[in-house]
């Protein structure tokens, strides 16, 4: 599993650094993005033996169509 944390820290070691200082509000956006665009999640991703190729590229070329909207949203993401 992985996660996304959007924060203003430029180096994130750990979970703990990731939740200290994030944006929770632009993390909630991207979730309804993602979700929109047919992904769910629930602030983690978890991949496995079934997911293949094309489902992780489909996945990220969603995940990337959501950065753009965020960036529009948000001025930088």
């Amino acid at each position: 599993a992985w996660g996304i944390s959007f924060t203003t820290k430029e180096k994130v070691i750990n979970h703990g650094d990731g939740n200290d200082g994030a944006d929770f509000q632009r993390a909630n956006a991207f979730a309804g993005l993602l979700k929109e665009r047919g992904v769910l999640t629930s602030w983690r991703f978890c991949t496995s033996a079934a997911h293949t190729e094309k489902d992780v590229g489909d996945t990220l070329d969603r995940a990337n169509e959501a950065m753009k909207v965020m960036k529009e949203d948000f001025g930088s993401v």
